[in-house]
């Protein structure tokens, strides 16, 4: 068995410091999607001695599989059937379940066992000795990956989150919503960069780095893999199309040489509304993994926290949009400090402004009185606490008047957000007039701004830059706008 030596790595140029022997199968590839790792994949695997996998997502399977990991054993061979078929086809590989299988001889194997022997499947079918897997996904499940494989070499690539955002847009495995491709880029290199900064067998590179510079970055990687250089590793030798996904609409991207232009081009393709709002999502991370921002202050006066639904949402994306454009472009620097639902526990510090369109209500089925009355309460205390700490509430109210009927705990806790958030935005059909939605949720609706009213941004804006203002200022200010 080869050993593995620790190196240390420079996070935004893969600076390795101490020599190592030649890297023990399997080592691992990831990165958030349209981040390079086709690039780099393709790039080792023009290298005599190694053969890169197409991507299995073998691992984010089986970190994922129902009831866990244990249950590949109990569940096989159709555990292995559904977790190896479900690779995308590619030129050599379509459904190479059954290879696998006659390779263990049918016999039952771990995850872990499986996953191995389909990776030796593939690199001997290749005529080489060392397999790197590469599959961007497996970026969410490092330390699962880790605890399979305590000394395999890790290569993580990045990329400006902002030309990622804008390139997930035109294909067909990303969202066409900028901000939630920058939110889930966010996520991902997060929880990359600090698995990286504790983790001795972790090497991190920029895409920027390597397409400006391939030869010493492409060096680098060969340090930490403890393999030797080449040169025609550089040059596309037709090899790349075995990576790739024969239904994928990036077949060509491999094989083409490193391009210098895709470096910060979201200075070109992305309108500066989008660049002000994305700074506010991912600045923290972007400044992390040494990108260039467009704003000034390197400190954001005010914290804003959302709900993760806000960032995913496909049925309300415009309005949402429209709300974390008004945040960005106000008076105010903001940064996005984390999400999560209005009654998560909260960590330290109270934000400067909160915009959700939830209150999580228990299930109608399982609640009792006590445990209604409970809930209430909870939902009152967080509101004062907001209210104590000089914070603002924007909630996003989608009112069904229906459902409200039926279910008082509904109604009640409605009632509630309408009268002590700051800004309630109502985003209902025109059909609901204002005299129905009295009816049930009380005269607290006038103060309420319609999502559909023309002047809505300038009103919001208004509304949550008052930090100090009182109740008959904003009033005021509100009658002096119709």
């Amino acid at each position: 068995m080869n050993t593995t030596h620790t190196v240390d790595f420079d996070r935004s140029a893969g600076n390795v410091s101490q020599c190592r022997s030649a890297f023990h199968s399997p080592a691992f590839v990831v990165g958030k999607e349209r981040s390079g790792t086709t690039l780099v994949s393709a790039i080792l695997n023009r290298h005599s001695e190694i053969c890169v996998t197409p991507e299995t997502n073998f691992l984010y399977r089986l970190f994922r599989y129902p009831g866990g990991p244990e249950c590949f054993e109990r569940e096989w061979p159709d555990s292995l059937y559904k977790i190896v078929d479900s690779m995308k086809p590619t030129a050599d590989w379509n459904k190479p379940a059954h290879l696998v299988y006659e390779r263990v001889g049918g016999q039952v194997v771990t995850g872990r066992e499986a996953f191995i022997a389909l990776g030796e499947t593939i690199s001997e079918h290749y005529g080489k000795s060392l397999w790197i897997e590469k599959t961007p996904n497996h970026i969410l499940c490092l330390p699962f990956i880790r605890f399979l494989f305590p000394e395999a070499p890790i290569i993580i690539i990045v990329r400006d989150g902002r030309d990622v955002a804008h390139s997930l847009t035109k294909v067909r495995f990303g969202s066409s919503n900028f901000y939630e491709n920058l939110w889930l880029w966010r996520q991902a290199n997060s929880g990359g960069r600090t698995f990286a900064e504790n983790d001795n067998n972790t090497l991190a590179i920029r895409y920027e780095d390597l397409v400006q510079n391939p030869g010493t970055i492409v060096r680098q990687i060969c340090l930490f893999l403890g393999v030797p250089f080449d040169d025609r590793m550089l040059v596309p030798d037709g090899t790349e199309k075995t990576l790739l996904d024969t239904t994928g609409s990036h077949m060509n991207q491999a094989a083409m040489s490193v391009d210098k232009s895709k470096v910060a081009a979201w200075r070109n393709n992305v309108l500066p509304d989008k660049l002000r709002v994305s700074e506010m999502i991912a600045q923290d991370e972007l400044r992390a993994w040494g990108y260039d921002l467009i704003t000034t202050s390197t400190i954001p006066s005010l914290v804003l926290r959302t709900s993760e639904l806000m960032l995913v949402s496909r049925q309300h994306r415009d309005l949402y949009d429209t709300i974390l454009q008004a945040i960005a472009n106000g008076s105010h620097s903001v940064r996005l400090e984390n999400v999560g639902s209005l009654l998560d526990p909260v960590c330290g510090s109270m934000p400067d402004l909160w915009v959700t369109e939830e209150v999580p209500l228990p299930h109608p089925s399982s609640t009792s009185k006590v445990t209604s009355i409970v809930f209430i309460m909870r939902v009152v205390l967080l509101l004062l606490r907001l209210k104590f700490a000089n914070a603002k509430l924007v909630w996003v109210f989608q009112p069904f008047p229906e459902l409200s009927r039926k279910w008082w705990l509904r109604r009640m806790v409605e009632k509630v957000m309408v009268k002590m958030s700051t800004v309630t935005v109502l985003n209902c059909e025109k059909r609901i007039s204002l005299a129905e939605l009295k009816k049930y949720y009380g005269s607290g609706i006038d103060k309420c701004l319609r999502a559909d009213d023309p002047n809505f941004t300038q009103m919001l804006l208004k509304r949550i830059s008052l930090w100090s203002s009182s109740a008959s200022d904003v009033a005021q200010q509100d009658a002096e706008q119709e």
